[in-house]
């Protein structure tokens, strides 16, 4: 059971951050944005793999839940 609880945290953590992530590069995909059509589109790319973020995680393994930990499981910003 102690086991289940840490899992439900790291998986909480994880999707409390990929929202955070998520909100903070919606101005990429307005139509106003800066950004030029290849620039564009690598921000939907990351975008989607945040979204799927966790299809598929295996968190049973995690024993430290630390910001090193965390920042592997993100793809790096555009």
């Amino acid at each position: 059971m102690y086991e289940n609880n840490i899992q439900n945290i790291i998986l909480e953590s994880i999707r409390r951050k990929r929202n955070i992530l998520l909100d903070n590069s919606d101005w990429t995909q307005m139509p106003d944005s800066p950004l030029n059509a290849e620039k564009k589109a690598e921000w939907v790319a990351y975008r989607q793999q945040l979204r799927d973020i966790t299809i598929g995680l295996d968190v049973s393994t995690i024993t430290v839940w630390d910001d090193l930990v965390a920042k592997s499981f993100f793809p790096p910003t555009p």
